[in-house]
């Protein structure tokens, strides 16, 4: 038997065998229906940090002065969203869409998509440069964003305006508040 053949069969090898000392990893089990596609989505979960912007009331517009400002908030892995890295949250405050069912200090779940469809409400950029709360309207290539509150005009784009858009209202989260009795 030649020597090559002795290494491929057994025998010493560099790196082989039992570990001098416990590493840090455990083993589990995971049941076989949980893919590894769920569980890169649970650690992009631990990873990542939610943009979590508060809107206030200015001259009775609810908006979002500055877009950098913002706090980073951990998401509950209960939310369960796929590319976590394209949503942020915003906190209701000031505006009027009971209607639409947001309520005040409800958390908004919002997708970076331009994905814009009919009856969707979406957080729009007005000519200020504020960002504001809207429902779009679709009437034929125009889009009309508006909203119940008479403070906060409607706005009006067309589709090359998309980048007035910054992001679709996908989720609400709201706290349980009892009613007073």
């Amino acid at each position: 038997m030649e020597h090559k053949e002795k290494n491929k069969h057994g025998g010493y090898r560099a790196g082989a065998g039992r570990k001098p000392k416990p590493s840090n990893t455990k083993s589990r089990r995971i049941p076989a229906e949980i893919t590894k596609d769920d569980i890169k989505l649970l650690s992009a979960y631990k990873k990542h940090d939610l943009p979590f912007y508060e809107m206030k009331s200015e001259d009775g517009i609810p908006s979002i002065s500055n877009k950098d400002s913002f706090e980073n908030l951990k998401p509950n892995e209960k939310l369960l969203i796929n590319n976590i890295q394209d949503h942020f949250l915003v906190q209701m405050s000031g505006c009027n869409l009971k209607e639409e069912g947001i309520l005040e200090n409800d958390l908004l779940l919002v997708s970076n998509s331009k994905n814009i469809k009919n009856n969707k409400i979406v957080i729009a950029i007005t000519d200020s440069g504020r960002a504001v709360i809207k429902k779009v309207i679709k009437e034929g290539d125009k889009i009309k964003l508006t909203c119940s509150n008479e403070n906060c005009p409607d706005i009006e784009i067309d589709e090359s305006s998309l980048d007035r858009i910054w992001g679709v209202v996908t989720r609400l989260i709201r706290n349980y508040e009892p009613a007073i009795s």
